[in-house]
């Protein structure tokens, strides 16, 4: 896996491609969060404080991340902190699927 992920870092399209599928799932999770909360029912509730909660901690740990790699190189540091924001994203996108 590492070897797989250390070839595509080196090629632009798969880059352009990765942030494609980041986009494609961000708007998918926004879609599904705001088909939600305009419910209003008590579900819309909870998944505005877990969206507000989900935000805060993962800016946290992405700076963390960021702040604790920054000596390994500014390539690194942006990884890792982008590795917290997909997840959280992939994650998301995977509950609110099976929640629908």
């Amino acid at each position: 896996m590492a070897n797989r992920k250390s070839r595509r870092a080196g090629n632009p399209l798969s880059a352009l491609s990765d942030a494609f599928a980041f986009t494609l799932d961000c708007q998918e999770v926004m879609g599904r969060r705001l088909a939600r909360l305009a419910r209003g029912d008590s579900g819309a509730l909870l998944e505005a404080q877990r969206m507000v909660s989900e935000k805060v901690n993962v800016a946290t740990m992405a700076s963390l991340a960021a702040a604790f790699s920054w000596p390994l190189g500014i390539e690194v540091a942006t990884a890792r902190a982008a590795s917290h924001y997909t997840k959280a994203v992939s994650a998301n996108r995977r509950r609110l699927r099976a929640g629908s």
